[in-house]
Formats: structure tokens, C-alpha cells, sequence
């Protein structure tokens, strides 16, 4: 959160397994809830994906969910077509 204060990026890949006491869904929550930070594009990078971490996701307000290991072409086509929306 200190870091996204600071650097207000466009887009933000987070994991929803974290260390310490936030977990990406809060961090997700947090971001959404900044009017300072908010990113245009958060994407959940996780080994979670039954159908409920898939709501909890969309619930958290992440934009789209991604399983490990993201295949770099697909993270490269979504940023391509969000830079083009832009």
C-alpha cells in the first residue's frame, strides 16, 4: 500500500497469498477504496481458482484472475489491449 501510494501505478498484478498480516483480497479492497491510489487494472496472480476464490476475487475488486503459472503471452496480450484502450 506504501509502495502504490507512492508510485500510483496503472496496473497491478498481486498475489492473494501473501506474507504478514494483509492478504491480497485486503490489499485488492484497500486499493479499490483510494481514491489517491486506486489502479486502472488489478490483476490476481494465484494458485487459488475453484469457482468461490474466482468470486472472492471479482468480490475484492480485482479486474481479472489469472492461475500460476501465468503464461507470458497472455499477461502480454492483456496489457497490450488495456494500453490500447488507454
Amino acid at each position: 500500500m506504501e509502495a502504490a501510494s507512492s508510485f500510483r501505478p496503472e496496473v497491478i498484478l498481486c498475489d492473494l497469498g501473501l506474507p504478514g498480516g494483509m492478504d491480497g483480497y485486503g490489499v485488492a479492497r484497500a486499493l479499490r477504496g483510494s481514491l489517491d491510489v486506486c489502479p486502472s487494472l488489478m490483476i490476481a496472480l494465484t494458485g487459488y481458482g475453484q469457482e468461490e476464490d474466482q468470486r472472492r476475487v471479482r468480490e475484492a475488486g480485482f479486474d481479472m484472475h489469472f492461475l500460476k503459472p501465468i503464461d507470458p503471452r497472455s499477461l502480454q496480450a492483456l496489457l497490450a489491449s488495456f494500453t490500447a484502450r488507454a
